[in-house]
Order: structure tokens, then C-alpha cells, then sequence
């Protein structure tokens, strides 16, 4: 894992010479730091999409992270599979964010945020688009509908954290398959 603070453009460009093998996988951890350094501009992303086709990005978002810092992180080109918002915020608009910049490669997708009728709403909205989900975990009390949306949208959906009343923590996954 490295922190998104230190990837710079130096390291992309690092990371782009046609002698490097192919990268596979990042994970990279965005918290306070990050808001002190530019972002990386999306046609950056792009070019290490290009670079490396089979690429998959992890992000995990922190609660150090402002909140206005969010979409410059969350940039369109980035091949996103994994993605923790872990903020105790609301992620409404976060969430749209993700539904319609991601819904072709997100397979992972983990919150923790305060419940509220808009965020069911942009939680069904993220499950109608985002057929390629295998974990949703929301760390938050939501309704059955977004349970239901999960299952009947996501046919690769094999676990998920989404509770319809407040348990005692740990809150434990459910296994569909």
C-alpha cells in the first residue's frame, strides 16, 4: 500500500517506461497529507490505463481526507475496483460520484456513513448501475429495498454488510455464495 501523497508525477512517469512490467494491482491510502500535494490529473490516470491495461485500483479514502477533496482523488480515468469511503460523513454525493464514474469496473465498495432516505436512494442507484459488484459493505442501518436492489442488480454479489436495524459491533457480513 502506498500513501496517495506520495504518488507524484515523477513516480507515473516512473511508471510508464515500456521497460516496466506490467502493473497489475494499486492500493493507495488518501488521507490529510494528500490535501497538501496536487492531484493527478485524470488524463494521467488514463495514461497509465493505456500503459497498463490490466490494472485495478484500491482506494481507501479516510476520514482526514476534507470532504472537498474527494472528487479530485475520485478522478473519472482511474480503473477503480476496490473503494472505502471511511469518513462517519455523509457520502450521498460521493456515492453518486462513484455510481457514474465506476460502474464499469467497481467490484468492491465499502462505507462508513450516517443513514438517511438520500443515501438509500444513491445506494440503489450505485447497485441498478454497477452490475459487476461482488462486496458492498455499508456500515450504516439502510433500508430492505437497498438490500433487495443489491441482490437483484448485482449477480456476482457474494457478500455484503447492509443491516436494517443497529447490532452490536462487529457488524458480521452475510454470505450469499
Amino acid at each position: 500500500m502506498f500513501f496517495f501523497s506520495s504518488l507524484s508525477p515523477k513516480v507515473v512517469d516512473e511508471l510508464l517506461l515500456p521497460q516496466r512490467c506490467p502493473l497489475l494491482a494499486m492500493e493507495l491510502f488518501c488521507e490529510r497529507f494528500a490535501k497538501y500535494i496536487p492531484p493527478l490529473e485524470d488524463s494521467v490516470w488514463a495514461g497509465l490505463k493505456d500503459r497498463h491495461p490490466r490494472l485495478k485500483v484500491s482506494l481507501i479514502l479516510d476520514h482526514t481526507l476534507p470532504m472537498d477533496h474527494f472528487s479530485s482523488v475520485l478522478q473519472p480515468s482511474v480503473p477503480l475496483q476496490r473503494l472505502e469511503l471511511l469518513t462517519f460523513t455523509d457520502l450521498v454525493q460521493q456515492t453518486h460520484l462513484v455510481t457514474q464514474s465506476y460502474s464499469h469496473a467497481l467490484e468492491t465498495v465499502i462505507l462508513q456513513t450516517t443513514s438517511s432516505p438520500e443515501l438509500d436512494s444513491a445506494l440503489r442507484s450505485l447497485a441498478a448501475a454497477c452490475s459487476r459488484l461482488r462486496e458492498v459493505h455499508c456500515y450504516c442501518v439502510v433500508s430492505y429495498d437497498v438490500i433487495r436492489t443489491f441482490k437483484d442488480c448485482c449477480p456476482h454479489l457474494w457478500r455484503y454488510t447492509l443491516k436494517t436495524r443497529k447490532e452490536p459491533h462487529p457488524w458480521k457480513c452475510t454470505v450469499i455464495k
